[in-house]
Formats: C-alpha cells, structure tokens, sequence
C-alpha cells in the first residue's frame, strides 16, 4: 500500500480542487489498486458522514427559525385580533 498519509492528502486536495491533473491522475491510480480500497472506502464514508452531519445541523437550524418565524407571526394575529 502506498503510504496511507500522503493518500489521505491527496484526497482531500482534490475535493478542495487543488490537485493538479498529474495528481488526480496518481489519486485514481490508488482507486484502481486493490490494496488501498480499505483506506479509500474509509475516507469516502467519512466524507459522507460528515456532510451528513452538516445537513443535519443546518436542518435543525432551518427548523430553529422556521419556529421562531412562525411565533412571531403568531404573535403578531393575536395583537390584531
């Protein structure tokens, strides 16, 4: 297996797009190796984990002011009524 940090980098170079085209082209050659799929499965799932962590606390943050939109407006019918 090629050394597991330097693939880590480069993974993580490329979602930010700043691997040059020699390193996405090295980047799936470690794809495409059967000895390094453990490694590259694992950092996908994290990716994948992580954004959705970030979807859920935006969600909860939608619905956080979604509820506070609608007290207001609720507040503000009984005011008129």
């Amino acid at each position: 297996m090629e050394n597991p940090q330097k693939i880590k980098e480069l993974f993580t170079r490329y979602l930010k797009d700043e691997c040059s085209p020699e390193e996405v082209q090295l980047l799936l050659s470690y794809f495409n190796a059967n000895e390094n799929t453990t490694l590259l499965k694992s950092l996908i799932l994290q990716l994948l984990e992580s954004t959705s962590t970030q979807n859920a606390d935006s969600d909860l943050n939608t619905k956080a002011t979604l509820d506070d939109l609608l007290s207001k407006i609720q507040k503000k019918i009984r005011k008129k009524n």
